[in-house]
Parts: structure tokens; C-alpha cells; sequence
């Protein structure tokens, strides 16, 4: 086949276009940052990368879980502490007041302190966290404890609230019904009906029952202890899943920048060979298409 002069011109147009493009697509990359703008660029890396991202966001919603659960539980443990402090004292007055030493005068002091520590009690089984009750089951919005006159009654219900801790379908529950913690009030049983037994034993001036008190005041300090094991059980498993998800998370943002991000070093050393190589199209296609002062319009 013969070569014509526009065989050579025209190879040569097409020969400098190839050159632009390429250098566009370097300079692409480094405005970017990004070695894959489009799935066409890259399909095998563009489906890599999409499954990285599903699996990096199933992590980090598994993150924002486990740091949920931790701040609640954590909050639940010191809402429990205090409690048991609580418990603790009213113990102690309990032993005191148990003495055949101790007068009937003396015993109605300590039972407005005990009204007063129920008060208080009240206030913690009412506890809130992000503006939603921590005891009152999936009632979370409802208050758990109303008090009547001297009655106090739990009214929030015995659901469980889970969150997934871990990856997979398994969820951890991450919240104490108050029903189990404090009891179901002071007509029934739990903290609430053992502290308005111990101040009307005291108003009462009545020994015997003061010190069975201190066996009920007991029993109720051996199941805070019980659920603050849980929780500390739960708290533990947590920042378990947490190291374990944040090594995770680290592997799948590296393998996502290998596939996607541009090595600046080696696209700026590349981007230079381009520019050099396009400059060497400019000036042969001038010299083929007779054009001498083509590249002073670019």
C-alpha cells in the first residue's frame, strides 16, 4: 500500500492525540488523587473496592454500636454504684439502729433519713441517658418508676434492647429492666419495698424487724453486685470487638488506597515523561503538517 502524505499527517494528528489523552489522564490522576474515577477505568478494582466499602461500612456502623453500648453500659455501672452505696449505708444505720442502745427518738431521726435516701433511690431507678430512661425496658421514653403517696410501683416493661457488637447477627441485650434491679416497688418486692419496710420498722420502733432489715438489705446488694458482673462481662466484649474491628477497619482502608489512591511520587514522575512525551508529538506533527508554530498555541 502506497504512503501518502496525509497517511503520515493523519497518523501523526492521531499519534499526538493518544499522547494528550494520556497526559490528561495523569494529570487526572493527580488532581484526583485517584487512580479509579469511573468503573470503565478499572473494572476488577472498581468491584474490589465496592466490596471493600460495603465490608468498611458494616465495620464502622459495628463501631458506632459497640461505642453506644459501652457509654450506656458504663453509665448504667455508676447509676449501680451509687446505688449499692446507698444500700451500703442503709445497712450500716440498720446495724446501728438494731442496738437495744439506740431509742425510739433516735430510730425516727434515721427513718426521715431513710424516707429521704428512698427519695434519692427514686431518682436513680429514674436515671436517663441520651434523654431516654435506662430502666425502664423498651419503654424508653416512659418514666419507670411513679411514685403515689408513699407507694412507689414500676411501670415500664421487661423488653430487652440489643445492639451488634460484633460482625454478624448475633446482638448483645445492653440494658437491666428496672423490674430486676430495683424491683417491682414497694408493694411487691426489691430495693423500694425493703427500704419502707426498714423506715416504718424505725418509726415503728420495732427491733425485730430492723434486723431482719439488714438480711433483706443484704440480699438486694448481692443482686446489684450480680448485675454489675454482667455488665462488666459485657463491657469486657465489647472492647474486645472494638480492637478487633479497628484492626479490621485499618486492613480494609489499606486495601482500598492500593487499589484506588495514585502513588504521587511515581504519577508526578509519570506525568513528566508525558508532558515531555507530548511535547515531542507537538513538535514532529509541526514539522509533518509543515506547521512550525503550532506549539506556540499551546
Amino acid at each position: 500500500m502506497r504512503v501518502t502524505d496525509k497517511i503520515i499527517q493523519e497518523r501523526a494528528i492521531k499519534g499526538m492525540e493518544q499522547t494528550a489523552q494520556k497526559l490528561s489522564k495523569t494529570h487526572h490522576r493527580i488532581a484526583t488523587t485517584k487512580n479509579i474515577s469511573r468503573p470503565s477505568d478499572d473494572p476488577i478494582g472498581s468491584s474490589q473496592i465496592m466490596a471493600n466499602y460495603k465490608d468498611l461500612a458494616k465495620v464502622q456502623q459495628t463501631l458506632r454500636n459497640c461505642e453506644n453500648a459501652d457509654n450506656l453500659l458504663s453509665y448504667t455501672d455508676t447509676i449501680l454504684e451509687r446505688v449499692s452505696d446507698m444500700l451500703i449505708d442503709a445497712r450500716q444505720k440498720a446495724s446501728v439502729m438494731a442496738s437495744d442502745t439506740v431509742g425510739s427518738e433516735e430510730r425516727k431521726t434515721v427513718a426521715n433519713e431513710v424516707a429521704i435516701m428512698i427519695d434519692q433511690m427514686l431518682q436513680l431507678a429514674n436515671s436517663q441517658f441520651s434523654r431516654r430512661y435506662i430502666f425502664s425496658g423498651q419503654k424508653i421514653l416512659d418514666t419507670p418508676y411513679i411514685k403515689t403517696g408513699d407507694n412507689i410501683e414500676y411501670v415500664g416493661d421487661e423488653g430487652e434492647i440489643g445492639q451488634r457488637v460484633e460482625l454478624g447477627q448475633d446482638t448483645m441485650v445492653v440494658n437491666f429492666p428496672g423490674s430486676r434491679v430495683f424491683g417491682y416497688g414497694t408493694e411487691t418486692d426489691g430495693i423500694f419495698k425493703v427500704l419502707k419496710e426498714f423506715k416504718d420498722a424505725l418509726d415503728s420502733n420495732n427491733t425485730k424487724e430492723i434486723n431482719s432489715a439488714i438480711g433483706k438489705i443484704d440480699d438486694e446488694l448481692d443482686k446489684i453486685s450480680i448485675v454489675r458482673g454482667e455488665i462488666g462481662v459485657k463491657v469486657s466484649r465489647i472492647q474486645s470487638s472494638i480492637e478487633g474491628l479497628n484492626s479490621l477497619e485499618i486492613s480494609l482502608k489499606k486495601d482500598i488506597s492500593q487499589v484506588e489512591d495514585v502513588d504521587m511520587a511515581e504519577e508526578a514522575a509519570q506525568f513528566m515523561s508525558d508532558q515531555e512525551a507530548y511535547q515531542a508529538a507537538l513538535h514532529a506533527t509541526a514539522t509533518i503538517l509543515k506547521l512550525p508554530k503550532l506549539s506556540d498555541y499551546i
